[in-house]
C-alpha cells in the first residue's frame, strides 16, 4: 500500500521537504515494525 502512495508523495510539492522525509522514514519503519512482528 505505502509503496503505490510514494509516487504521489514525491510528486506532491508539499512533501518536497526534510520533515517529509523523516516522516516517511517513520512511515517505512513503522510498516517493518509490522511485518516482523506478524512472523513471530
Amino acid at each position: 500500500m505505502h509503496t503505490t502512495l510514494l509516487p504521489i508523495m514525491s510528486n506532491n510539492p508539499v512533501f518536497n521537504s526534510h520533515q517529509s522525509s523523516a516522516l516517511l522514514a517513520k512511515i517505512t519503519y513503522i510498516f517493518k515494525n509490522e511485518k516482523d512482528a506478524k512472523r513471530i
